[in-house]
């Protein structure tokens, strides 16, 4: 809905000029016509077999989960939940929204771009309510890149302030989470976790080398294949704004490890409302790990991989596993809290 609406907002880069076609192709009968139908029929049937795909592994992995674990104990973990520090802890997550919204608000600076940080805020909260049942991560990135579009950014800007907000807080999450390798001795990781731990942080700098370096000689600005000369513009455009505002970038990062440790705060805060013994160095040095598989996209919104991860790491660092899900569940009841905020101000939004 959002690409037939705005398709300008979702392509910036590409040539806006209108080609003067023959009245002959306009027409369903031409081949090319025919053909550009097939591909989209092709493509529409793989992005539903996708989301079929992530919807069954997100149901898959939660009823494994709840399969190894003794739901008795679970139910006796999450009855004796004291409401204070899950008050606490859903509090400093909407704190760590506003964060984000300042984080998002310092990239769009960069890009010449002003916007209330209440106006981000409640763009954030937006994001995440999308986020919860979109059949990908992105989803809510892309609501509040158009929903930023209407309220008059340039199409430009939108996309990839969006764009760099997401990759800043991946990459931010991935190298917090390869320090968390050298803190965690204790606590047995399985090679291919370490593995992906390793490569992930290196797979990013390499991305932010190539999208934020000079933008003389770039291998993509002469290709034959059109998706790659629009790389080649979007590339050019991150370069330009990283090095014109530089300092707005580094700026942004910190705010993303910041607002990453105010997280790791509240989830420990959800850990002590249970009794939890679990110490705060072992949330701090396991949840990037977590955090970091659950933005691979083989399930809804991450549902499932989170909280598998989460028992699976936490029970190797001494938590029982009915404790470890007792967490990710209060965990994920506080996301849907936030979600609940934001489809009330996507109401409004929509009323506008």
């Amino acid at each position: 809905m959002i690409e037939r609406a705005l398709p300008a907002m979702v392509y910036p880069f590409t040539d806006r000029k209108k080609n003067k076609l023959h009245a002959v192709t306009s027409s369903s009968e031409h081949p090319l016509n025919k053909s550009e139908n097939v591909f989209k029929a092709r493509r529409s049937m793989g992005s539903r077999f996708w989301t079929a795909t992530k919807l069954f592994v997100t149901v898959f992995l939660i009823v494994v989960i709840l399969y190894r674990v003794d739901l008795k104990g679970l139910w006796q973990h999450l009855a004796k939940a004291s409401p204070l520090p899950l008050f606490l802890g859903f509090m400093l997550l909407c704190v760590r929204n506003v964060v984000q919204a300042l984080r998002w608000q310092v990239i769009l600076r960069s890009m010449k771009e002003t916007e209330p940080l209440v106006s981000l805020t409640r763009l954030v909260f937006i994001g995440i309510f999308c986020s919860l049942f979109f059949p990908t991560a992105v989803g809510g990135d892309i609501v509040r890149g158009f929903l930023l579009y209407r309220r008059g950014a340039r199409p430009s800007s939108a996309v990839t302030s969006v764009l760099v907000d997401r990759f800043l807080g991946v990459s931010a999450v991935a190298l917090l989470a390869l320090a968390s390798l050298f803190f965690a001795h204790d606590i047995t990781l399985s090679p291919s976790t370490h593995h992906a731990i390793i490569l992930f942080p290196v797979v990013c700098v390499s991305v932010a080398v190539i999208l934020f370096t000079s933008t003389n000689q770039s291998v993509f600005a002469n290709s034959r294949f059109s998706f790659l000369g629009k790389f080649h513009s979007l590339r050019k455009v991150l370069s330009e704004q990283f090095h014109a505002g530089k300092k707005l970038f580094i700026m942004a990062f910190f705010l993303s490890v910041g607002l990453y440790f105010i997280a790791i705060t509240a989830i420990y805060l959800l850990s002590r409302s249970l009794e939890c013994s679990t110490p705060f160095s072992v949330f701090a040095i396991l949840l990037p790990i977590v955090w970091l598989l659950s933005t691979l996209p083989i399930s809804i919104g991450g549902h499932g991989v989170r909280e598998g991860a989460f028992v699976y790491l936490f029970s190797e660092a001494g938590m029982n596993q009915e404790m470890a899900l007792a967490v990710s569940l209060l965990w994920l009841l506080l996301i849907i809290g936030q979600g609940l905020i934001g489809g009330i101000l996507f109401l409004f939004e929509h009323t506008k």
